[in-house]
């Protein structure tokens, strides 16, 4: 890129100077294409510059990387700061988090430099296979983050998303960076233009790389507006529910409060009168993540379920607590529906998918989940839901399980138990699955939901996420995590509903576009209609594979550049006291990397 690569020999200051400024360069730019700035055409060019480095002849150092680390946990720490907002004792988790999102910035340079320089694969190939390899790679790793993808950046432009069904947000990432690296290509070619290459060979080269690019972003604008044009025809024109997502902004809190939890549930209440009585035909209404608890979480008991030694009470005993409790729930619940009947005028009552503890008694200690309780006209509970993937430091802390003094020290008084399995809720024929807080921003968990779901005869027509980011106020992590919703959305042709404490609150069509939505820490309700879609994607057929693959080759890369750097350390001759200085910064004491 001019003004980034230099064809003359550079000291390790000078390659150091000029890596940091491609570094942040890059990494600038693609803070602006995410929220809270969001200019998604920004993400197209981000990557020059650190594609630059990829194209650089003159090997990087060590610091290099070091650099390119520092600025990628400079981008990290500034785009998840919504966690600090959370609670201060999450301050470090916030700095460790984006120091080790960090490592991945020097991680695409290197095996994309391995994979061009070492391998000779066209930077069209290398750059999006190596990025998406380790975008998945991140989605796996440490329990797993998928925020703040590359393809996330184009979640409103629907054109652009209708390839995520062939694979996932990986497929939206590959198509960026692949028209970058055209572009990188372009550039490169134009620098050398008349020097290392002839004028004709590196116009011909530029041919191709427009060509190339411009052919594969025609083919996904073409495919996404074909697509979109489809489901206008297959999409039943009748809506599966009519659904009242309801939304309060009642403060996120650690510490436990009998008084706030009935509070925060008498709030919610009064925002669903308000919906029904604004939508009389409002099927199902859904309350966000342990809004409905209220000091009186679900029990379910198990044939199973044992006494510890110490609770001073017989089997029978707890059996009969139990089933009172069940009984004043669903009494409750009742009661609560009742009222919704009497605001909306119906002789009927809505359905309820609410937030709600769950207690589990099994044979061990009583299990805790965060969970999701269906509840039908009758006031019955015929489903629930327990929350499968756990937020670290929000739910649970690591190797809490054998120092459980741990939670003595932290704002987390218990941790949770993760559920067993993704379940599927039959609300009015309509086939629910449910989902808790961020299984929608880890995308994997989502999918491989419905994937399972699918495989197993009970594929599911909407997803319902519910959602307490109220932790997080008004930050971009909520924006991030409505584009996590509609890549899931577009992904699966399947509709996803959100209701959210603080937001964000959302209906998300199965083409992943945004058919309704309310603002932020806005305290209202929104009647969702979404609609069936028959169509089954590649992608939830094939789940992830393909993008595996690339991390396979991620892989392959590393372990081939580890290779060579030891070669060529080995190799290095020691450096003579009587011989001058390397042109190029005394290189033999610091053997290059890649």
């Amino acid at each position: 890129m001019p003004g980034i690569i230099m064809d003359e020999p550079l000291n390790r200051k000078q390659s150091q100077l000029q890596t940091c400024i491609a570094g942040l360069l890059g990494m600038g730019l693609m803070w602006l294409a995410h929220p809270p700035v969001g200019f998604s055409f920004l993400a197209w060019i981000a990557p020059l510059p650190l594609l630059s480095l990829v194209h650089r002849n003159q090997p990087l150092f060590r610091r290099d990387y070091v650099s390119l680390w520092l600025i990628g946990a400079l981008f990290w720490f500034v785009a998840l700061s919504g966690i600090r907002h959370a609670h201060p004792m999450l301050i470090p988790a916030w700095i460790v988090l984006a120091a080790y999102l960090g490592i991945y910035t020097p991680l695409f340079v290197g095996l994309t430099r391995v994979a061009w320089h070492g391998w000779r694969m066209p930077l069209v190939v290398a750059a999006p296979a190596v990025w998406i390899g380790l975008e998945l790679a991140r989605g796996y790793a440490l329990s797993g983050f998928n925020g703040v993808m590359l393809g996330h950046t184009q979640a409103n432009l629907p054109w652009m998303l209708q390839i995520a069904d062939l694979g996932g947000t990986y497929a939206v990432s590959a198509v960026v960076m692949f028209v970058a690296a055209a572009m990188a290509v372009c550039l490169h070619c134009r620098r050398l233009s008349g020097t290392e290459l002839s004028v004709v060979t590196a116009r011909r080269r530029q041919v191709h790389a427009i060509l190339n690019g411009t052919a594969v972003l025609a083919a996904t604008l073409g495919y996404g507006l074909f697509r979109l044009s489809e489901a206008d025809t297959v999409v039943s024109p009748e809506p599966m529910l009519k659904v009242a997502l309801v939304q309060r902004d009642v403060e996120a809190v650690y510490e436990y409060s009998e008084r706030r939890e009935l509070e925060t549930a008498r709030k919610y209440f009064s925002g669903s009168r308000d919906a029904v009585s604004a939508d009389p035909g409002v099927q199902l209404v859904v309350w966000p993540e342990s809004s409905y608890t209220a000091a009186m979480p679900w029990r379910v008991l198990e044939d199973d379920f044992t006494v510890p030694a110490d609770a001073g009470v017989t089997r029978s005993e707890i059996i009969a607590g139990v089933r009172d409790s069940q009984n004043m729930f669903q009494r409750r619940a009742a009661d609560i529906q009742l009222g919704l009947t009497a605001a909306s005028g119906r002789t009927q009552p809505p359905s309820l998918m609410v937030g709600c503890s769950v207690l589990r008694y099994v044979d061990g200690p009583v299990q805790a989940f965060s969970g999701v309780v269906t509840i039908d006209p009758t006031g019955k509970v015929p489903a629930w839901y327990g929350k499968r993937h756990l937020v670290m430091f929000g739910e649970y802390i690591p190797f809490a399980n054998w120092f459980p003094w741990l939670y003595t020290v932290t704002p987390l008084q218990m941790g949770v138990t993760p559920g067993d399995a993704p379940i599927v809720a039959d609300v009015k024929g309509v086939k629910v699955l449910p989902s808790v807080c961020f299984e929608t921003m880890v995308e994997r968990v989502t999918n491989r939901h419905l994937r399972q779901l699918a495989s197993e005869g009970k594929p599911a027509d909407l997803v319902v996420n519910v959602t307490n980011d109220g932790w997080f106020d008004d930050s971009a992590i909520l924006e991030h995590h409505r584009r996590c919703s509609q890549l899931v959305a577009a992904a699966h042709h399947t509709p996803v509903l959100m209701a959210a404490n603080g937001g964000p609150t959302v209906s998300i069509d199965s083409s992943g576009r945004v058919v309704g939505s309310l603002p932020h820490q806005d305290e209202s309700f929104l009647i969702a209609a979404p609609q069936q879609d028959p169509r089954v994607s590649f992608y939830q057929r094939v789940g992830d594979w393909p993008a595996r693959f690339a991390t396979l080759l991620c892989i392959a890369l590393a372990i081939s550049g580890c290779r060579g750097w030891r070669r060529r350390k080995k190799q290095l001759p020691l450096p003579s006291v009587e011989s001058p200085a390397d042109p190029i910064g005394d290189a033999g004491s610091e053997p290059p990397l890649v």
